[in-house]
């Protein structure tokens, strides 16, 4: 399988200003606490995503993260499985790489997807991401269960 860039298919900016977070339930919704390294004041984290929650945190204590975004469900590759949402983007200090992450709830870390810990449907949308951002240089695609295994 191979994704190809079409013309056209790009993701406007002022989608990102809706805050969508006002409409999940509060116990789903992160208040954040340096709001200058992302766009909302609030992050909306599924409530039993502990995972999620602690990624979020480390983003936020990180000196060397300049901007991070918990991604709206409204964003979405298209995939032969389905769409598939990843979960963050994350962008350093002094690289000029922006890092998209996928599951965070995942155990195992790098950029291997383990079978059998999500549903199989879930896996193969994920490696669908995967080879879809393998054809943006500047974008790399990592599935991790902790912040720190970005920095590998």
């Amino acid at each position: 399988m191979k994704y190809v860039k079409l013309d056209g298919a790009v993701y406007e900016m002022r989608l990102f200003e809706q805050d969508d977070w006002r409409e999940a339930f509060a116990a789903n919704v992160r208040a954040v606490g340096k709001q200058e390294k992302t766009l909302f004041s609030h992050i909306v984290i599924d409530h039993n995503s502990a995972p999620g929650r602690a990624f979020a945190q480390a983003c936020e204590d990180n000196e060397d993260v300049l901007f991070y975004i918990k991604l709206p469900g409204w964003f979405k590759i298209e995939t032969p499985v389905g769409t598939y949402n990843p979960d963050w983007a994350v962008a350093y200090r002094n690289d000029a790489m922006l890092y998209f992450v996928a599951e965070t709830k995942k155990t195992g870390g790098g950029d291997h997807v383990q079978l059998g810990l999500l549903r199989p449907i879930e896996d193969l949308r994920i490696e669908c991401g995967k080879r879809h951002f393998q054809n943006f240089e500047q974008v790399r695609f990592k599935v991790v269960s902790v912040f720190e295994e970005l920095l590998n």
